[in-house]
């Protein structure tokens, strides 16, 4: 019910605004406001110490109030980074790539971009199994960013990506045995 009184609100702030000042000051309000709003569900999130559905969906539909009223906003990657990864936390990794997909194409300056195609092809790897699409992502990922701190975690994934976990737990032991 609160969605729905800050949303009827955040509307009819948006219609009332008649001249570019006001709507300029407008929207900063409306920004803080949604802001604030998402901070705050995300404290009750930390707060429970667990993945409440109901209380992410809120954050999430917030999130995209946010990202869809300011697109432009220094803040909404960083939004959109958190709605994906609470996406994943909820197993909706398809859902959780694309948002990482919008990160990784449409916020070219945003300091994790890397971070997000690199859970691209982890999620896509690992939640979603399709091994080839994420071989694409590793590679991708390898081109552009070689020097990333993550970029050694891709080129060892991307190495042992077609091995069963038999082979790689032989490989790992062969290693082992050779280092004593």
């Amino acid at each position: 019910m609160k969605n729905i009184f800050l949303l009827l609100f955040l509307i009819s702030i948006f219609f009332s605004c008649n001249d570019n000042n006001s709507k300029s000051l407008a929207n900063e309000n409306d920004a803080q406001i949604l802001e604030e709003h998402i901070i705050s569900t995300i404290e009750e999130l930390k707060q429970d110490n667990i993945i409440e559905p109901n209380k992410v969906d809120t954050l999430i539909k917030s999130i995209n109030a946010f990202t869809k009223e300011f697109p432009n906003n220094k803040n909404t990657p960083k939004h959109l980074e958190l709605k994906a990864k609470y996406l994943g936390a909820l197993g909706k990794n398809v859902e959780a790539v694309k948002v990482f997909n919008i990160i990784y194409s449409d916020y070219k300056n945003y300091e994790n971009r890397a971070d997000a195609l690199f859970m691209m092809a982890f999620i896509t790897e690992n939640n979603i199994g399709d091994k080839e699409k994420a071989k694409d992502y590793y590679e991708r990922f390898l081109a552009e960013f070689p020097h990333n701190a993550l970029a050694k975690d891709a080129q060892i994934t991307l190495d042992n990506i077609d091995k069963t976990p038999e082979e790689f737990l032989e490989m790992i032991q062969k290693k082992n045995f050779e280092k004593k």
